[in-house]
């Protein structure tokens, strides 16, 4: 997909996004956190989490709702932006700086965020995919 196409996309869900991220927040993580994405060609049983994170050039705070999974007992999100040619605003943010906080239904987290290699990575892919 070309960066115009995904730049398409995400402009046409952008309500979406916006009512989902208000509804996570103001319920306190009761809604938002599961949803049925099977009219948009998703799952039926999606989770998503909510991404707090700072611009690295606004210094703004940014909430971002982001599709999630676990493997081996960690969080991952996948930076993949709908398989544009590069990556999404919130990744470049977290690489300048390398602590996350995320909210996960009504539980909110910090901690830090790395990046899988080799065949962890590939692994961790796969099982996103699936």
């Amino acid at each position: 997909m070309s960066d115009a196409t995904s730049a398409e996309m995400f402009a046409r869900g952008g309500d979406f996004l916006a009512r989902h991220r208000r509804e996570y927040l103001t319920s306190g993580g009761t809604r938002g956190h599961i949803l049925d994405l099977r009219d948009n060609g998703g799952l039926a049983f999606s989770p998503h989490l909510l991404l707090a994170y700072v611009g690295r050039k606004s210094g703004k705070r940014y909430i971002n709702p982001l599709f999630y999974g676990a493997v081996g007992g960690e969080v991952v999100i996948i930076a993949s932006k709908g398989g544009a040619d590069h990556h999404p605003e919130w990744y470049l943010n977290l690489v300048s700086r390398p602590d996350a906080r995320f909210q996960i239904g009504t539980q909110a987290f910090r901690g830090t965020w790395r990046e899988p290699e080799g065949d962890e990575r590939a692994y961790v892919w796969d099982f996103m995919v699936r």
